[in-house]
């Protein structure tokens, strides 16, 4: 297996990956973010991560980490987890508990159990597989079979006896955009699933819910460009009265994001507002990016947004 090398598409597919290096980043340590930053994330947009890491990171303890890298390991409860399966766990879990089995089961109920979870009916109540099976199934960076991913190209190949939720786009991963096979919306070409997912992209949309519970994410063309800016907004400007007022105020008080605007409007920047269960995107085009930069236009639009 080479080194696996992460391309910026859609909107959704890069909030997906930020999700996915979030936790990335939580699994290395205190100086995760640092590796994410100086190791991972390439000057043209892509991101490239060693082979031999992501072997540890889909992989058990069974798997040491390779020289130069600390992980935070699985809890002897569930040790038969994946590494990554236990960070996505541990990172999306909401209850106040020590126990690692209890987080395991509080998150599957909470992120995918039923028609109103986050990941709707990925994992049914009643389907009789265990949370750790299926975890370990689903984070999985497999690319081999006769037809190409649609995220990103890379061969894989539909088993004849699992279920389509496993290797399509669907409904289940993202109750926002997804279609279904047997009810509205069914919006697949003549009724049938055609966006193919590979392992591993499949693994990534299934970090989307850590994005949208920002309520705004600032996507670009190079995935980069989009964690800096992402991080910078939220560390600095989380606790403002709106998403739209934080971006105002970031463009007309902070030199850096000023500076760094310049580039944002050559990359077709967009706002993505995730509020109340709405997904709004906000395209800026070069010229409205352009006008955003003169400190009056910044000044009257901050106005509107308090009236």
């Amino acid at each position: 297996m080479k080194d696996v090398e992460i391309y910026p598409s859609s909107w959704y597919y890069n909030a997906c990956v930020h999700g996915f290096l979030e936790v990335i980043a939580w699994g290395l340590g205190d100086r995760g973010k640092d590796i994410v930053e100086e190791q991972f994330l390439q000057n043209d947009g892509s991101v490239l991560i060693p082979r031999e890491l992501m072997e540890a990171i889909f992989s058990t303890e069974d798997i040491p980490a390779p020289s130069g890298y600390e992980l935070r390991e699985v809890p002897d409860e569930v040790n038969t987890l994946k590494r990554i399966a236990w960070w996505w766990v541990k990172i999306s879990n909401k209850v106040e508990d020590d126990n690692p089995e209890v987080i395991l089961e509080s998150t599957r109920r909470s992120m995918f159990g039923s028609n109103k979870t986050f990941y709707p009916n990925l994992l049914p109540h009643n389907q009789k597989i265990s949370t750790k099976e299926f975890l370990n199934d689903w984070f999985s960076f497999i690319t081999e079979g006769e037809v190409n991913c649609s995220f990103c190209n890379m061969p894989c190949q539909h088993a004849e006896n699992q279920a389509e939720k496993m290797y399509f786009f669907n409904n289940c991963i993202s109750k926002h955009l997804g279609s279904t096979l047997n009810k509205i919306p069914n919006l697949y070409w003549d009724t049938q699933p055609n966006i193919i997912m590979c392992p591993l992209c499949r693994s990534y949309m299934l970090f989307f819910h850590i994005i949208q519970e920002k309520n705004i994410y600032v996507n670009t063309e190079l995935i980069f460009l989009n964690w800096h800016l992402n991080n910078f907004v939220e560390q600095k400007y989380k606790k403002e009265k709106s998403y739209q007022q934080t971006f105002l105020e970031a463009l007309r008080y902070d030199t850096q994001m000023r500076k760094t605007l310049g580039v944002w409007g050559l990359q077709n920047l967009e706002l993505i507002i995730m509020e109340w269960g709405n997904i709004t995107v906000q395209p800026i085009t070069e010229r409205l990016a352009s006008l955003l930069l003169i400190p009056k236009v910044g000044n009257l639009l901050n106005l509107l947004s308090n009236s």
